[in-house]
């Protein structure tokens, strides 16, 4: 299981916001205030960074209504948003009940 998100596709491809957010919870990444670190996501108000094992650059994607609006990368240590990119690819955290990697 993965999930493709895309710049300017109805419904972000794979649903709305909420949506995702649920997606992003089953596939093992945790829900925190601002993101440090790879398997996160934040959520503030229609912005959400995640950043997902095997992205180059943690993401933030910027939803109007049920559409990505908006998806550029940004750091981790500044939090400021860097270049616009058009897709991020996200990778489980855990599949079937069980962690990846180490």
């Amino acid at each position: 299981m993965r999930l493709v998100l895309a710049k300017g596709e109805h419904r972000a491809g794979n649903g709305t916001l909420r949506e995702t957010v649920e997606r992003l919870e089953a596939m093992g990444y945790v829900r925190v205030p601002t993101v440090t670190e790879v398997a996160q996501f934040s959520v503030r108000g229609g912005i959400l960074d995640v950043y997902g094992f095997g992205m180059a650059a943690p993401g933030r994607l910027e939803w109007r209504e049920d559409d990505i609006e908006s998806l550029r990368t940004f750091d981790l240590d500044s939090q400021r948003s860097g270049e616009a990119i058009e897709r991020v690819t996200i990778l489980p955290v855990r599949t079937e009940g069980r962690e990846t990697g180490g």
